[in-house]
């Protein structure tokens, strides 16, 4: 191997190892977008949240960089046909501004959404009629391509109560 060969190599491998983002683009094994919900489901009236977020899980810092005033997106899609229902017209209406989040170690930015089952609800939360449901977030973040699990739940109309029985049904008469 020839000096200037050897050079060269040393020089790549000083850019891959000391470059965490060129060429190989940001650590993504540092940061989870996670969602949970309240209750998988839920009858007309009631209602549980949607809780999303992203985490830092490394030992460093992360400084999140955002092409607008988006930055981590809920989203509750109707099944069948995987039709977006929240946010209301399919997407989010985001200022077009950089900005950022960090995020030290062990830290989380999170965000919550109100689902009720029916058709009223509050102007803070977001009405769902009977039906099957998916919950999920994305991170708006170009440099990471974040999707947190997607959560399942079922709105469905409430029981109806059972009358108690007072001895005057024809079954509860001694044969």
């Amino acid at each position: 191997m020839t000096r200037t060969t050897g050079f060269l190599l040393l020089l790549a491998a000083a850019t891959v190892v000391g470059c965490r983002e060129t060429p190989l683009g940001p650590d993504t094994s540092t940061i989870r977008l996670e969602a949970t919900i309240g209750r998988s489901t839920i009858a007309v009236g009631d209602t549980t949240s949607f809780v999303f977020g992203v985490r830092n899980v490394g030992a460093r810092t992360v400084r999140l960089t955002f092409g607008s005033g988006c930055q981590v997106l809920p989203y509750v899609t109707a099944e069948p046909a995987d039709e977006v229902v929240f946010p209301g017209g399919g997407g989010w209406f985001c200022i077009d501004m950089v900005t950022e989040l960090v995020l030290p170690p062990g830290a989380s930015h999170t965000g919550a959404v109100v689902l009720r089952g029916g058709s009223e609800a509050t102007s803070a939360e977001v009405p769902l009629p009977p039906g099957d449901y998916r919950a999920f977030a994305t991170l708006a973040e170009p440099r990471y391509a974040l999707r947190s699990e997607v959560l399942m739940f079922t709105v469905r109309y409430p029981s109806l109560p059972v009358p108690p029985n007072k001895g005057n049904n024809i079954l509860d008469a001694p044969c």
